[in-house]
């Protein structure tokens, strides 16, 4: 069975004993108590734990909300937030809430990286447009760098020589690519992950790999975290 067909199948499989039997009828859950919050990183499992905990919250009846970009507005009506690169203010979160930062090796991160730069359809990796114009949002603009100063965006735009961050990937070299990636992409997630600054009485540190170790188990702390 392809590796994807397999995930899909533990994932439903994990969806049904979470859930019991789907009948299409949505669980009268009260809030939890305390707002979660997950936060990410590119090429950290995001999506696989975007799919969960979406299922998480429709099931329950939670309201569900993804953040992007490092701008965000947590109204207090949000009992689910998903940051997918973990930019965010904390003057601009409850005091108060249940927490898990996932992280990956580095050089898992940019192996990943590379090959999901290589075929991804995200606007801001086939972007075209290098005009300077101000200001530089996406895709023009990496969405999680959206809030860097103007003239770093410009040394970006510059930086791409007048191809696509993709088309850049596309004609190099499997090693050159890979020096490319990490020059970029990769670069701001290591650093990203680098410079978190770990809140142990709110946010419980897991590393992704512990998922391919033990699937169910990992999940099971992030919900008892949660």
């Amino acid at each position: 069975m392809p590796k994807h067909r397999k995930l899909t199948t533990r994932l439903n499989n994990l969806r049904l004993r979470w859930f019991g039997k789907i009948t299409g009828e949505r669980a009268a859950y009260p809030r939890p108590p305390q707002p979660i919050a997950l936060f990410c990183h590119h090429k950290t499992g995001t999506v696989l734990r975007h799919n969960v905990f979406n299922d998480i919250g429709y099931w329950f009846g939670w309201r569900n909300h993804l953040f992007q970009r490092a701008q965000f507005n947590w109204r207090e009506q949000i009992d689910i937030a998903q940051f997918v690169h973990s930019s965010v203010d904390p003057n601009g979160i409850p005091k108060s809430f249940h927490g898990v930062h996932v992280v990956r090796h580095p050089v898992s991160v940019l192996v990943s990286g590379y090959h999901y730069h290589l075929r991804t359809a995200e606007l801001w990796c086939v972007n075209r447009d290098f005009s300077e114009h101000r200001p530089i949002t996406p895709p023009r603009a990496f969405p999680d760098r959206e809030h860097y100063p103007e003239e770093w965006k410009i040394d970006y735009l510059r930086g791409l020589s007048g191809s696509s961050y993709q088309q850049n990937l596309l004609r190099l070299p499997l090693s050159p690519g890979l020096s490319f990636e990490l020059e970029h992409a990769a670069r701001w997630t290591i650093e990203d992950m680098r410079d978190w600054l770990p809140d142990p009485k709110r946010i419980k540190e897991i590393q992704f790999e512990q998922f391919s170790q033990d699937f169910d188990g990992t999940f099971t702390q992030n919900l008892s975290t949660a």
